[in-house]
């Protein structure tokens, strides 16, 4: 059973120490690729505690982004007040 997570929690987890970020209705604890994401680390912090599911999407990332980040999913969103 995957572990739920409100965004009240998700919003606390914008800072370079613990970056969570959502992407559809799942949860990423993306903290340990922040130095390996081929786009910058910059781009992460910018996105760190939101939704950035657009964001995610419009970039076009290849099937293999989407094999690294499911290695980093921890739940998924519990609530729909999904604000950044």
């Amino acid at each position: 059973m995957s572990k739920k997570y409100s965004f009240k929690e998700i919003k606390k987890h914008d800072n370079e120490a613990s970056i969570w970020i959502v992407v559809g209705n799942n949860v990423y604890d993306i903290t340990r690729y922040l130095e390996q994401h081929p786009g910058g680390k910059e781009i992460l912090l910018d996105m760190a505690g939101t939704d950035c599911t657009a964001a995610y999407e419009s970039a076009y990332h290849t099937p293999v982004a989407d094999e690294i980040l499911e290695q980093y999913k921890i739940g998924e969103v519990v609530d729909e007040e999904k604000k950044n």
